[in-house]
């Protein structure tokens, strides 16, 4: 960026171009984020500093340092609006005993009746009294919702824990002796896709945002005090469960010898994955279309000559290689579909041709706006079809719920949820993040226009997280009449815990990147350890798949030689 435009006067704290905030130093953007008695920072300003100022602060030091300057300055009264609104976009803050202790200090003085003069109110016939009771009502709601939101939290990390079965526990091949996943849904693709669902949602909407862009030093999916959970961060816990999802899928395919029952699960993973896509659900589809179409699954010949052709398909219109080829699951596809040979496995030929791999993933992305559209009331489609210029904040305000009640105004008229494929949303993010230009501007300014660009996205990641919840909440009693709710639980449990061909593997990757995470960046790839763990997790996958059917060629004759090697 040219630094041209940000020259200014030494004595200039912010720095406005065209009536938009660019940048300015940390104490003149703390000074602008702290209330008067007649000021309060609008939510768009709350939520984009927070967010950039934990790169410089710890959150309980914004919060001290906004506390004793709005004491100081009078604006007390408008504190509790703050907090609220705090509360609402960045609830993982106060699980810190440093930060409850300041809000609990703030509303001890509240309650003595300390804290300044009342502001102006503009309804001058209001006594003092009733401004007070507003104020303390105001944060009493808040105070309730962050409780209830954190208490599901700990419910949450404490109940779901690491995913797979105990690395101690069981023996190597139990996958073998486990029911198949085709019976534990009663033969249901509508169950699977909606337990599917129902998984990703919640693991979802747990992300806290602050996890997203941590603070120099610290990891992706880190934050000041994430630590104290049992998984330490919920972002690598869902990075983690797509890698689980295509392993489940894989070893669900791979457990039976004959390949007619293969040619019927296959079948089954291919109508799930457009029941996901009908429910919104991209990151499951393309964890089966990866597990599908990758090598320990697409050589399997003989069993996709059983598949039938409107299945084969079916997978064809559902994506694109370019999302398959992209997908960090097992295997590598780049050699299956040309070697497709008889049956319906040759339909899946049509996923090379289905959209360019250089244009950026154009028909996922097209999808995805339009399963974003839908998941928008009514009343919030028609206000977004005006101007550019205000079409976004109308967007926001319409559908983002940032008033602190909740996802209320997403819910009438909401269509499926939003679950985006979450490897690509990272990857767009970190462009994002590398091409807005550096944190700190050449004249020591923080570029706030850099990070209202990050928190635009990360509300529209807020406004799925909330949507896809609410949709979770609502697909979970759709069950067939005759499956029980312990049955809707065996298989999630199944999906969750259940064993999968490579589990030594996978719990050792899990380990390595659960240790990784407090100082290494798990985004990209976790570390040479992670990474060996996650090749012979694979290498077992291979091992079960030639198997089954023997291997072809040179090549795979070569590879089913060094898999024999190695595990002698």
């Amino acid at each position: 960026q040219d630094p041209a435009l940000y020259a200014k006067a030494d004595d200039l704290l912010l720095h406005y171009t065209e009536g938009n905030l660019i940048s300015g130093t940390l104490e003149g953007l703390l000074t602008h984020f702290t209330p008067t008695g007649s000021y309060l920072p609008d939510r768009s300003f709350i939520f984009t500093f927070l967010l950039a100022a934990r790169q410089f602060l710890r959150p309980d030091e914004i919060l001290e340092r906004t506390l004793r300057a709005a004491i100081a300055n009078g604006g007390t009264a408008n504190l509790p609006h703050l907090l609220a609104a705090w509360m609402n976009d960045f609830p993982y803050d106060f699980r810190d005993e440093r930060m409850m202790r300041l809000v609990r200090s703030f509303t001890e003085q509240q309650s003595a009746g300390g804290g300044g003069p009342p502001p102006p109110t503009g309804r001058p016939h209001d006594p003092p009294d009733r401004g007070k009771a507003r104020e303390r009502s105001t944060l009493s709601r808040a105070l309730r919702r962050l409780a209830h939101r954190l208490a599901k939290l700990e419910r949450y990390e404490v109940e779901k824990g690491p995913l797979g079965p105990p690395a101690k526990g069981g023996g190597l091949d139990d996958w073998k002796t486990a029911p198949a996943l085709v019976e534990l849904a009663s033969g249901s693709p509508v169950l699977m896709a909606n337990t599917l669902t129902a998984i990703e949602a919640e693991r979802f909407s747990f992300i806290g945002l602050e996890e997203f862009f941590p603070p120099s030093g610290q990891s992706a999916g880190a934050s000041c005090y994430r630590g104290t959970g049992p998984t330490g961060s919920n972002l690598l816990a869902y990075v983690q469960w797509y890698n689980r999802l295509t392993y489940v899928v894989a070893t669900d395919i791979l457990r039976s010898p004959r390949k007619r029952h293969r040619a019927r699960a296959v079948e089954f993973w291919i109508e799930t994955g457009r029941e996901c896509f009908n429910r919104g659900n991209f990151n499951s589809l393309m964890a089966i279309i990866a597990t599908l179409t990758g090598g320990p699954i697409g050589r399997l010949k003989k069993t996709w000559t059983k598949v039938t052709s409107s299945s084969s398909s079916l997978l064809s219109g559902m994506t694109s290689s370019s999302m398959i080829s992209s997908a960090s699951g097992i295997g590598n596809s780049s050699s299956t579909c040309s070697s497709a040979a008889g049956g319906g496995r040759q339909q899946l030929a049509i996923l090379e041709h289905q959209a360019d791999p250089t244009n950026n993933f154009a028909t996922y992305r097209a999808t995805l706006h339009a399963a974003a559209w839908r998941s928008c009331p009514a009343s919030a489609r028609s206000s977004s079809t005006s101007s550019s210029s205000s079409k976004s904040s109308r967007h926001n305000s319409s559908c983002s719920s940032d008033d602190g009640q909740g996802p209320t105004s997403a819910k009438k008229g909401s269509a499926v949820a939003v679950l985006p494929f979450f490897s690509l949303l990272l990857k767009d993010l970190h462009f994002l993040n590398e091409t807005s230009g550096s944190s700190i501007l050449p004249n020591g300014h923080i570029n706030f226009d850099k990070w209202r660009q990050l928190g635009e996205r990360l509300s529209e990641v807020r406004r799925w997280q909330r949507q896809s919840s609410y949709q979770r909440r609502c697909r979970v009693g759709r069950r067939h009449k005759s499956v029980t709710s312990a049955e809707v639980a065996a298989l999630r449990d199944a999906i969750e815990r259940g064993p999968t061909i490579g589990d030594r593997e996978t719990a050792a990757l899990h380990d390595a990147s659960t240790k990784a995470s407090t100082g290494r960046d798990q985004l990209d790839a976790g570390g040479g350890g992670a990474n060996d763990d996650g090749e012979r997790g694979a290498a077992a996958l291979a091992k079960v798949s030639y198997e089954r059917e023997a291997p072809e060629g040179a090549v795979e004759k070569s590879h089913w030689k060094s898999l024999q090697q190695y595990h002698a």
